[in-house]
């Protein structure tokens, strides 16, 4: 620890009854005549009481902060009045407060993932989801962005968008949920949803080694009607890479409800489908970035034509579609060819769900199947654009972006 001289606990046995023994007990255990109220905030003095002279406070806080037993209050953490407080993750109230996540109506998109134990023999360990609560509110406090809500199996965080954390009540799965109101924060939901699952799997791993986990994804439907957190329903991420393959929608069998893929993952920036699949993915899941530079690189109307033009016609989008596309761009301010992407993904999926496995991809020069492979393709063959054919292979060899040291190498080769 930076902030301390180093400790070592000779008597291991010492510190878990004597320390860690009174700061959890409940009415059950009559060995400790002093034991912390149930309170949601505790005072220095409150901890001092109960351990009596069983260690030097001074050192003793700081220890159990550093192993995230118990977790200390800024100024400005909820409501403010707080600094030099403390919260013990433990002994937090079970039920979620109303106010933090409450249904509101110009709130829409929802997504999520859950992580459950995969056997009946495998559980996450009790100091696992306290020790996470203490990590992410730590890491959140230090970017002033400290928790609206924490309490025994779940805590809130906002960064730009909100995101929950929640355990469910038989402690076998834990699930984080991001939402927000409009489209063009769906960055920010996936950004603040990675954070949430790389310290959850951090924590994960540190407490639990041993436990075997499945991945899954929630249903949106379930989040944004707000059923139970318990009942919430979701999807193995084998049947959701399934369904993309097959062009089909997922079937939640417990409420009765449809879902399509792109309402339980986050086109352009979830990379699950493009990891998977490759240069067999469907446009829609190139990364935003990528997708925005070729957009840009085939808007610009050029005199022999090799730009959005010429792309529609071998995509298989008729004149006349390609007209209407134009002039809704044009009114709403948006690239024809961002649209005409998104035209042939709704056209192939339309043709897959006809047709089934006798849909045709390929009709004479026509790629009516909208894969990253005929986009390729068709700019290789017709429109001839070296820079849309280096955007999308670096892609495809780096979906992650490209590291420093091969973007140097890259620049270096250009030069």
């Amino acid at each position: 620890m930076s902030d301390i001289e180093d400790v070592i606990i000779l008597v291991p046995q010492w510190f878990c009854d004597r320390i860690i023994g009174p700061l959890m007990a409940t009415d059950l255990f009559v060995q400790y005549s002093e034991k912390l109220k149930t309170q949601t905030i505790y005072t220095f003095e409150d901890i001092k009481e109960v351990l009596v002279k069983a260690a030097d406070m001074g050192m003793l806080i700081p220890l159990l902060g550093h192993f995230e037993i118990i977790v200390l209050l800024d100024a400005k953490d909820y409501g403010g009045g707080h600094r030099g407080k403390f919260i013990i993750p433990n002994l937090l109230s079970l039920y979620m407060p109303e106010d933090q996540w409450r249904k509101e109506v110009r709130i829409c998109l929802y997504f999520g993932r859950r992580f459950l134990c995969k056997a009946a023999a495998d559980i996450f360990s009790p100091n696992f989801f306290p020790q996470l609560q203490a990590r992410l509110h730590d890491l959140y406090t230090k970017v002033n962005r400290a928790p609206s809500g924490i309490w025994k199996n779940g805590i809130k965080v906002s960064d730009i968008v909100e995101a929950l954390v929640f355990l469910s009540d038989n402690q076998r799965d834990v699930n984080v949920a991001v939402r927000c109101e409009q489209r063009k924060k769906l960055e920010e939901c996936y950004s603040l949803m990675e954070k949430m699952t790389v310290t959850l799997r951090q924590v994960l791993h540190a407490t639990s080694p041993g436990a075997d986990v499945e991945f899954h994804v929630l249903s949106a439907y379930s989040l944004r009607h707000h059923h139970d957190l318990n009942k919430v329903g979701s999807y193995s991420i084998e049947k959701v890479l399934q369904a993309e393959k097959m062009k089909t929608t997922l079937y939640d069998e417990n409420i009765g409800i449809e879902e399509e893929v792109t309402d339980l993952l986050i086109p352009g920036f979830d990379l699950t489908v493009l990891k998977e699949y490759g240069i067999k993915s469907d446009v829609k899941w190139m990364t935003h970035k990528t997708r925005q530079e070729v957009v840009i690189l085939l808007e610009k109307e050029r005199e022999d034509l090799k730009d959005h033009r010429l792309l529609s016609r071998y995509m298989g989008i008729s004149r006349a579609e390609h007209e209407a596309i134009a002039e809704r761009a044009s009114t709403a301010d948006l690239y024809v060819t961002d649209l005409l992407f998104d035209k042939w993904s709704e056209n192939w999926v339309t043709t897959v769900r006809r047709d089934g496995a006798s849909a045709k991809p390929i009709v004479g020069e026509v790629h009516h199947e909208s894969s990253i492979e005929n986009l390729l393709e068709i700019n290789k063959k017709y429109l001839e654009n070296d820079s849309v054919t280096c955007a999308i292979e670096d892609m495809l060899k780096y979906p992650d972006g490209k590291p420093e040291q091969a973007a140097v190498e890259y620049e270096e080769e250009d030069e």
